[in-house]
């Protein structure tokens, strides 16, 4: 049964293969602009989603350490009074603003690429900004740890 399940997955794939080798790109034009325009996209967010994801673990570990200062005694109920921790909060707000540019350049791009004009790729303040922002943020993490 495994077996004849397993025919009918590849003789499907095969099939679906030789469709799109038929239509190509599927009339879309400037295809490959379009598709590394996509793909730098979801760079972007793939970065963004890990600052983010960085900044949760940050605060569950500041939330761990809280629990277990409790249980031994130290502090008492100040081990357990809720906050944010700045970094987390710095950390999930930075990769809020990467995936607000991320789609802002992709949007901007993906009509420059549909305009067909000769006009250049200005995106040059707007990385020089991040890039500012991203610095002073790793030299805020950099003060923090130390």
């Amino acid at each position: 049964m495994g077996a004849v399940r397993g025919r009918r997955i590849l003789r499907s794939l095969r099939a679906a293969t030789r469709c799109w080798r038929r239509r190509g790109t599927g009339g879309v034009k400037n295809y490959r602009d379009h598709a590394a325009n996509e793909r730098t996209w979801l760079a972007w967010i793939r970065t963004a989603i890990a600052i983010i994801a960085f900044g949760f673990i940050i605060e569950r570990f500041e939330l761990f350490s809280r629990y277990v200062t409790a249980s031994l005694g130290k502090q008492g109920a100040e081990a357990l009074v809720p906050g944010v921790n700045p970094l987390a909060a710095l950390l999930v707000s930075s990769g809020v603003a990467v995936i607000i540019f991320a789609t802002v350049r992709f949007a901007r791009h993906q009509r420059m690429i549909e305009s067909e004009s000769e006009e250049a790729y200005r995106s040059g303040p707007a990385i020089i900004g991040l890039s500012v922002f991203l610095v002073l943020v790793s030299l805020v993490l950099g003060f923090l740890v130390l």
